[in-house]
């Protein structure tokens, strides 16, 4: 009989504040017992400042613009300690504002 490949599954978070939501996502992707967990680069949210208010969405009541993000480098570093065996990546990123070789280098894992 023909051995069936396994499928992962995994969880992909957001990169935007408050750091304690990201740290429980993680937890909440390693006790369902996923195998990754992936993050997304961007530095600009697709609503633009001048709409950004209570009437277009709650979350302007917590955020003062819709453009604070973390940068997903330094926050796969942040979240690296606390992974366990959980896989992770970015999902999303591009060549234009990183060159491509500082992408490379920020998969390097380092033993």
């Amino acid at each position: 009989m023909k051995k069936v490949p396994a499928v992962s599954v995994g969880l992909q978070i957001g990169t935007q504040p408050p750091l304690s939501a990201l740290r429980a996502f993680l937890l909440g992707a390693r006790v369902m017992r996923l195998d990754s967990v992936m993050v997304i680069d961007h530095f600009q949210n697709i609503f633009p400042t001048a709409i950004w208010d209570r009437e277009l969405t709650w979350l302007a009541a917590q955020r003062s613009t819709p453009h604070e993000f973390f940068d997903y480098q330094v926050l796969l570093g942040h979240l690296a300690s606390r992974v366990g065996s959980l896989r992770v990546g970015v999902g999303v990123t591009e060549p234009i504002r990183r060159h491509p070789l500082v992408i490379a280098q920020a998969g390097l894992r380092r033993c």
